[in-house]
């Protein structure tokens, strides 16, 4: 009887969401990407020049498998709403948040080496497109290294760790930490710091 329940339960979640995913007659809704460009969409944010940089993880939540992150840089030049024009601004794993400022991207991601297939960090990186082609020109610069709890996070990939970033009216970076916390985390002035989840 509960095997049976289990896809009950799971059908009618699926038909409560689409009900719930109606749009209003005095709204309009407009399919900006979809899962073509972005599947597995982690975090996103948007440039105040309009275009949208999509954190896209197939890893998911739970997986742990090298390469297959990206940030997706999404450009609507027709203002039909629609993403018309778009690019692989980078390959990073797990990306978790973002943050788009002039030629910079802000960026708290993992690394997985293909070689080892293993977590060796978590990262507040930055990507610079100095020459405005739509591609980070090289590999993230880490600003904060290991900023979450790298044993928990080989056992689970990225699931409850740090995720999401913004930044304040005052310029600094506001980081949410997931509940594993973060043990020695690194700056560049060499400070570390610990903060229990």
């Amino acid at each position: 009887m509960i095997t049976r329940l289990f896809p009950t339960i799971g059908s009618l979640a699926i038909a409560v969401t689409l009900v719930q995913a109606k749009v209003p007659a005095e709204l309009t809704s407009t399919r900006f990407s979809g899962k073509d460009l972005t599947p597995c969409p982690a975090c996103l944010c948007v440039a105040p020049t309009g275009e949208v940089y999509v954190g896209v993880d197939l890893n998911g939540s739970l997986g742990k498998g090298a390469g297959k992150g990206r940030i997706m840089r999404l450009v609507d030049t027709d203002n039909d709403g629609q993403a018309d024009k778009h690019s692989v601004f980078a390959e990073l794993d797990n990306p978790r948040g973002l943050i788009a400022v002039g030629h910079k991207l802000y960026v708290l991601h993992t690394e997985i080496p293909k070689s080892t297939g293993k977590m060796t960090g978590m990262h507040l990186s930055v990507l610079t497109d100095a020459d405005a082609d739509g591609k980070a020109d090289g590999p993230p610069k880490h600003l904060v290294k290991n900023i979450s709890t790298l044993l928990h996070n080989q056992k689970r990939g990225a699931d409850h760790t740090t995720n999401g970033i913004r930044m304040g009216i005052d310029g600094w970076i506001y980081i949410a930490v997931g509940d594993f916390g973060m043990v020695d985390a690194v700056g560049t002035d060499g400070k570390s710091l610990t903060m229990l989840g």
